[in-house]
């Protein structure tokens, strides 16, 4: 939905509502710095108009994803905390506990990554969302990131393909397994995978019907930034200093 579509479609909603609509779509459109100030403003305004505390949990835990994509992990983890202090219901949980695991990660807390994907994996059996295709898949994801943290960089290439196979149209599993074989010492292996993912998120974008043909690429792009920097780093190790230069140069053209 694009903004003005979205802008249209809340013009008779409440405040808080409206406040609470915009911070979720930054995260959306992975505009992090104007989302940390979007969802104090939604907090604000949710409290303002008594809206049920789960109300809260559900933004505390938004405002979770924007301090963890910034790098404040402390702020990050002591919003989570207080989301899953305030969500009881296992639908609504799964979501709380996915950041859960991600805040713990890369906070070096592979221990409570571990204990919190176990405990995802049993809220999402309670709420009959392990048959789901994507969440199945985004657990193993998380369990392949968890082995990586660890170092069981194996394990981890057998997840993320275990992760392709119920998906092979995703491009961020595609290009963390390349980078896991990079990591793993093998270059040859990543190469291809890395060029095919950056192709994929080129063509995912071509055949996107909310974007048009001229926005493509657009700077600022955090997803195919990662495609173009791990397709240069595998390019580089492989010795291919051309493909490298050229991924590398595109890159900070959008940074």
């Amino acid at each position: 939905v694009t903004r003005a579509r979205a802008a249209e479609a809340m013009r008779n909603w409440s405040p808080a509502d409206q406040a609470a609509s915009d911070a979720w779509i930054t995260i959306a459109e992975r505009r992090f710095l104007d989302g940390e100030k979007a969802f104090n403003l939604a907090l604000e305004r949710s409290v303002a108009a008594n809206q049920p505390p789960t109300r809260q949990a559900s933004l505390r835990d938004g405002r979770a994803s924007i301090y963890l994509a910034l790098g404040k992990f402390a702020a990050a983890k002591a919003d989570n905390d207080a989301a899953l202090a305030g969500i009881a219901e296992p639908r609504s949980r799964i979501n709380a506990l996915f950041n859960r695991v991600a805040i713990a990660r890369a906070m070096g807390d592979f221990r409570l990554a571990s204990d919190t994907l176990r405990e995802l994996e049993r809220t999402a059996a309670a709420a009959r969302e392990d048959k789901s295709n994507q969440t199945r898949r985004e657990l193993i994801l998380q369990e392949a990131r968890n082995r990586r943290a660890w170092g069981d960089l194996p394990g981890a290439i057998d997840k993320f393909e275990e992760a392709r196979k119920l998906d092979d149209k995703s491009v961020d599993g595609l290009r963390e397994l390349a980078a896991t074989h990079l990591q793993a010492g093998a270059p040859a292996v990543a190469q291809p995978l890395a060029q095919q993912a950056l192709e994929l998120d080129l063509h995912l974008r071509g055949i996107s019907r909310r974007s048009r043909r001229d926005t493509w690429v657009e700077a600022g792009d955090a997803n195919l930034l990662a495609s173009l920097r791990t397709a240069a780093d595998c390019a580089r190790a492989a010795r291919d200093y051309p493909a490298a230069d050229a991924h590398y140069q595109t890159a900070a053209a959008l940074a």
